[in-house]
């Protein structure tokens, strides 16, 4: 999209109104946009704007000229080491600044890991992130994608920064091998 009011184009992530737990997704939706508005950081992708269209949520976020991970990995398999150290160095770094913050990502995967086309990396999508004294998910509630989801995460517990560390451990098996470990 273009936010007209400063000429610059935008990427844009909406709730759709016809989901059927369109209040809790709104809920999220909001909290995510807070939580990844607080994080300003290189190597994590900036909120500029959160807002409401009639029964549209939305969200206007950086504009990334680049490629998921997860592309890269269909186009070419697994990627050469030093490829796999430096996405999985700043992604890190992303992580980590969101750690110190108490905030867990949860939902760490290749898709969610952008290269611009400049090669800088940067870390999408907190929608299912975790302050780590929130009671905004319920104890028992899994949410992620499961493949790269932490024990504790499938088991419904609390997470912390190392939920998102087992996660980065099975990115990098992907990387390397060019498949998932589970």
């Amino acid at each position: 999209g273009v936010e007209t009011a400063l000429e610059r184009q935008v990427a844009l992530k909406v709730v759709p109104p016809d989901n059927a737990h369109a209040g809790q997704a709104a809920e999220r939706f909001r909290r995510e946009a807070k939580l990844a508005a607080s994080l300003d950081h290189p190597n994590i992708i900036p909120v500029y704007r959160v807002g409401q269209a009639g029964p549209l949520h939305f969200m206007a976020m950086k504009f990334v000229e680049g490629r998921a991970v997860d592309s890269i990995i269909e186009q070419q398999g697994a990627l050469p080491l030093s490829i796999c150290v430096a996405i999985l160095k700043y992604s890190a770094l992303g992580l980590a600044f969101a750690h110190d913050r108490k905030i867990v990502h949860r939902d760490i995967k290749p898709a969610n890991i952008m290269i611009t086309d400049e090669g800088r990396v940067k870390v999408a999508d907190f929608g299912v992130a975790w302050i780590e004294s929130s009671t905004m998910t319920q104890v028992g509630t899994r949410i992620g994608t499961p493949a790269y989801m932490s024990p504790e995460q499938h088991q419904g517990l609390p997470v912390t920064g190392r939920s998102d560390l087992f996660s980065a451990g099975v990115i990098l098996y992907q990387f390397l091998t060019g498949e998932r470990p589970f």
